[in-house]
């Protein structure tokens, strides 16, 4: 079914606004099926191209306003989508903490805390979440907790799961070089790989970064501590065998 130009409007700019990359994972796990389809449709005609496109404020200020609007109703996976939008607009991690510590007087500090909490971890996502805060960085408001004191997080939204940024590669060819196997090493490594499974789904920096970890444990082995002592250095010229 051919779009309307509403529709074509609203899509570029919330391709502007959330890069294209994530449009495209959004339309992949969230908007697969009619009825998010349908929503979609409607949020880019009446939203994007009526709202973010109206002359007077420019998409930057719209972002603050939409971070502001979302910690008053308690609104937290979409806080997470639009400080994501916020920090790609222009607006700095200082500037968005402290229009959030300035609602503190209107709306009640414990909102405000929880939205600090999921803008921590909003900015944290690009290396790697805090344990305290790994619930907010999958795009759940708090962990759930038991009697035990133990807390596990919540299952994340798929909005936001789909939303969040994939970091740029690394540059493999500008690593150090992979040590010598060790089997402690190597026995190390497999607890961390088994905590991290434990934990469950990670951000995809965090994998990159223990795939890194993983190449430079696991290398060729290390020369035995008696033939290290055996070797020998060579004479200098000159000098007397």
């Amino acid at each position: 079914m051919a779009k309307s130009d509403e529709w074509e409007k609203g899509d570029a700019v919330r391709r502007g606004l959330m890069g294209a990359a994530t449009v495209e994972r959004m339309a992949q796990g969230v908007y697969d099926d009619p009825i998010m389809e349908a929503f979609g449709d409607y949020a880019r005609e009446a939203v994007f191209a009526k709202l973010w496109a109206r002359p007077g404020l420019d998409a930057k200020t719209r972002t603050l306003i939409c971070v502001i609007s979302d910690t008053a109703t308690h609104a937290w996976p979409e806080l997470a989508i639009h400080l994501r939008m916020a920090r790609r607009a222009g607006w700095s991690e200082q500037e968005l903490s402290e229009a959030l510590l300035h609602l503190s007087g209107y709306i009640g500090l414990p909102s405000v805390r929880e939205g600090l909490i999921v803008a921590r971890a909003v900015f944290a996502e690009a290396w790697a979440p805090s344990a305290a805060g790994f619930a907010a960085n999958q795009g759940c408001h708090a962990p759930r907790r038991y009697k035990n004191g133990a807390s596990v997080p919540r299952r994340p939204s798929p909005l936001v799961v789909a939303f969040r940024p994939q970091p740029e590669p690394t540059a493999i060819a500008a690593l150090p070089a992979p040590l010598p196997p060790d089997p402690a090493r190597a026995a190390a490594f497999e607890t961390l790989r088994a905590v991290v499974n434990a934990v469950g789904e990670m951000p995809p920096a965090v994998v990159e970064r223990l795939q890194v970890v993983e190449r430079i444990f696991t290398g060729p082995a290390e020369p035995a501590e008696d033939a290290k002592v055996g070797r020998q250095r060579a004479p200098r010229r000159g000098s007397a065998a």
